[in-house]
């Protein structure tokens, strides 16, 4: 396996990349659910030190976890992208106002191929969390899943700060 190839990378700039990218797919974005439109809040309360890493990857990976906010937020939900700083972490927090994940299934979101019960009748193959726990993870960084069924779900991405 060939090393990852790194540079200093502006988590908040790619958070609202990512996010402007969904947003302005509106309703043909495959996976806004039932093709209505979602609120979208991006939230950075300050600058925030960078992150050493593949900028193409990290996309990829947050693009995913946006992708999955949206698809399973019905129309005139919302998703919520709050990007921070905790101790020597940039945090990535996704929050939707969606279906949520049901509890007997929260241990397994993540895993590669798994999909939840309560998701049949959308679209996917259990790879998108998957991607991105393997991209987050090669980063030194976690991907941490929160959610009550019926209310919606957060996921919270870690990355380590450049000193």
């Amino acid at each position: 396996m060939r090393p990852l190839q790194r540079e200093s990378v502006d988590v908040k700039d790619l958070a609202r990349m990512v996010v402007d990218f969904v947003h302005d797919e509106d309703s043909a974005h495959p996976y806004v659910a039932g093709g209505g439109e979602i609120q979208f809040d991006c939230v950075v309360p300050w600058d925030l030190p960078a992150v050493s890493g593949n900028p193409e990857l990290l996309s990829i990976a947050l693009y995913n976890v946006v992708g999955n906010a949206c698809k399973f937020t019905p129309p005139q939900g919302r998703v919520k992208v709050v990007v921070d700083q905790e101790d020597r972490w940039v945090t990535v927090e996704v929050i939707d106002s969606g279906r949520g994940i049901l509890a007997e299934d929260l241990a397994r979101v993540g895993q590669e191929l798994f999909r939840g019960q309560n998701v049949d009748d959308l679209p996917g193959r259990g790879l998108g969390l998957a991607t991105a726990r393997a991209i987050v993870e090669v980063h030194g960084g976690s991907l941490d899943v929160d959610s009550v069924a019926g209310r919606g779900t957060m996921v919270k991405v870690g990355l380590p700060a450049v000193p």
